[in-house]
């Protein structure tokens, strides 16, 4: 199995429910691994026991690698890629495309380019 830790993002407020806003990056990353996010299949969460703290200042008790908990429902991704920019070198015949999100190499038809 495939492991991602994130790396940042932003918190709501104090509540039962807490919503984690991830960097771009870490969106990215989660995208890059394919196989990681796509389905409550392969969608499991694990963490330490210094995650988050209630009101009264316990602790959370941890969830290992070992026994991960899996996604009650996975969202996948349904938004088509978006051309952010690109860059032409002339010099070092270099054509360089900026996305928004991580987008499948492979998947690139050069010949489609005008």
């Amino acid at each position: 199995s495939t492991f991602f830790k994130l790396t940042g993002g932003s918190v709501s407020k104090n509540s039962d429910i807490i919503v984690v806003n991830m960097t771009i990056t870490d969106l990215n990353e989660i995208k890059r691994l394919r196989f990681v996010g796509t389905v409550v299949a392969n969608t499991f969460l694990s963490f330490p026991g210094y995650l988050v703290q209630d009101m009264a200042g316990n602790w959370i008790i941890p969830i290992s690698n070992q026994s991960t908990q899996q996604a009650k429902d996975v969202v996948a991704n349904t938004i088509p890629p978006v051309l952010l920019g690109f860059n032409l070198d002339m010099n070092l015949t270099v054509l360089t495309l900026s996305f928004f999100e991580t987008v499948s190499a492979p998947t690139l038809l050069v010949s489609s380019l005008i």
